[in-house]
């Protein structure tokens, strides 16, 4: 996987201890070049930040020209700590954080198009899709902003591959990945992400299930573009055993609607979290990997004739990590191992 960008703030480090609630906001800012009034939305987002919607950790997704950009940077620069590795790259994202963090790292996604006549406009302006990964801007924790191909399960399962390569390398700390995922929640990549990176869905763990008339892409906006509803926007977590501590979520609602004037074509998604332990539940362990194997073979059918997985080498990477997990060798044999121990 290609590094994008990196830096490294050397800053006091705050103990996990030391905050016991904390909030994160993610949030598509719908910035392309056909968008509607991207410079009058971003001022008015701004405003909404600084006086009804301020959390410690912010998330922004298609954030791409230099004036929103800068709307952003100089409008919120006075409370938060920027991280903007779209300034440099055609990825989008962009974070905002009320603590120091330790480390910021991107990485782009090996795999971005899938033929398609829109594709062949992104690659022409050089747009790519990435994941930023943040540590300690939630105490204790990687947080990592992304977003996924917008039309393509192909792609976007294996964008979802190079997150498990990422996360199979960095397992030290728990984790909170949030963006625009292009998914539905009752998708197989929602099931599929959630598993592979042992992950759990804030809206399922605070209400149990999804509300039939949730959207965070809906049909009434003005500024959407589909005549249904949709949640394309998550805030994923780690799931915890009784015997870890990591951030839990509870309270999740709908954020920066723009009360009937949009700022966007999405709207945001606010968690706000708590510092505390796991919850424990028995778990079969072969059952859990004969189901993790099931849904490998579900992702396998689903790519294996795909021209881009075969020249990436994601057909034979996905066999070689199907092997691991059943033999529960290497490091995706070992990871998974872990994982089935524990949950």
């Amino acid at each position: 996987m290609k590094k994008l960008y990196a830096v490294v703030v050397l800053v006091l480090f705050v103990a996990p201890h030391q905050s016991s609630a904390e909030c994160l906001l993610t949030f598509n800012t719908y910035g392309p070049i056909y968008a509607s009034n991207v410079h009058g939305r971003g001022v008015r987002l701004v405003e909404e930040i600084n006086e009804k919607s301020k959390c410690d950790l912010i998330h922004f997704q298609e954030a791409w020209s230099a004036d929103q950009i800068n709307i952003f940077d100089q409008g919120l620069k006075n409370t938060y700590q920027i991280y903007a590795p779209n300034r440099q790259f055609r990825i989008g994202l962009m974070n905002f954080s009320l603590r120091h963090w330790q480390d910021a790292k991107t990485y782009s996604y090996r795999a971005n198009y899938d033929g398609h006549l829109l594709d062949d406009i992104r690659k022409l302006v050089h747009t790519i899709k990435a994941f930023a990964v943040m540590d300690e801007a939630l105490a204790g924790t990687f947080s990592v902003n992304t977003h996924l191909h917008p039309t393509s399960e192909r792609v976007r399962i294996l964008q979802m591959i190079d997150l498990l390569n990422w996360r199979v390398q960095h397992r030290s700390k728990p984790l909170v990945l949030t963006g625009d995922f292009n998914i539905d929640p009752n998708s197989f990549e929602h099931s599929f992400v959630m598993k592979i990176l042992n992950l759990n869905d804030s809206m399922l763990v605070v209400n149990g299930s999804y509300p039939a008339d949730f959207c965070s892409y809906c049909a009434s906006n003005s500024l959407g573009w589909l005549s249904e509803n949709h949640t394309f926007d998550y805030v994923f977590f780690s799931r915890l055993a009784a015997d870890e501590v990591g951030w839990t979520p509870k309270d999740i609602h709908l954020a920066l609607t723009g009360n009937g004037q949009p700022l966007s074509d999405h709207y945001g998604l606010k968690v706000d979290f708590a510092w505390g332990p796991g919850i424990s539940s028995a778990v079969d362990a072969e059952k859990s990997k004969a189901d993790m194997l099931q849904i490998f073979d579900a992702a396998i059918s689903r790519i294996q004739a795909f021209e881009p997985a075969q020249q990436l080498g994601y057909v034979a990477l996905m066999g070689q990590i199907r092997s691991q997990i059943k033999s529960g060798e290497g490091p995706y044999g070992q990871y998974f191992s872990q994982i089935f121990q524990k949950y």
